[in-house]
């Protein structure tokens, strides 16, 4: 398993695995919302990074540098999936290990995440990752989770 930056030929997988996440989120709860399109390479200002096994893109986080007024600089985790058929164990901790290193090296003080509410296991997830979950205005149905990196 590697993680790497996407790239141009990795959309169609992308899309698939974001589609097929969301399709999961918005059956517990329809406030959240289906993005109608997607800028998946040569963003200004974000990153997407795969995590990939056997040449096969399996999962991806998909990133933000926003100067936040409370927290100033912050890499912003917008969505993240991974593959439902095919459990990769750690996948999801090397996607966010590498994220972290990002804010680092951004000099970026907090990493944050909307966090679907009615989604036990990604709230574990983000959790057991030590992140807290803050009052901070995140996107509709999401729950903001803060991790210091």
């Amino acid at each position: 398993m590697r993680v790497r930056h996407a790239t141009a030929d990795d959309r169609p997988a992308l899309q698939h695995l974001y589609d097929e996440h969301l399709m999961f989120v918005r059956s517990a709860d329809r406030r959240i919302r289906r993005l109608p399109e997607i800028v998946w390479n040569g963003r200004q200002g974000g990153e997407v990074w795969v995590g990939e096994v056997q040449q096969r893109v399996v999962g991806y986080v998909s990133t933000w540098l926003r100067n936040d007024e409370q927290w100033g600089r912050t890499v912003w985790i917008d969505h993240m999936a991974v593959d439902a058929h095919h459990p990769y164990p750690g996948l999801g901790r090397r996607l966010i290990e590498a994220v972290r290193a990002a804010a680092v090296q951004f000099e970026c003080g907090v990493l944050a995440a909307d966090v679907p509410q009615r989604n036990p296991i990604e709230q574990a997830f983000w959790l057991a990752l030590g992140a807290q979950r803050v009052n901070h205005r995140g996107a509709p149905g999401c729950d903001v989770m803060r991790l210091i990196p």
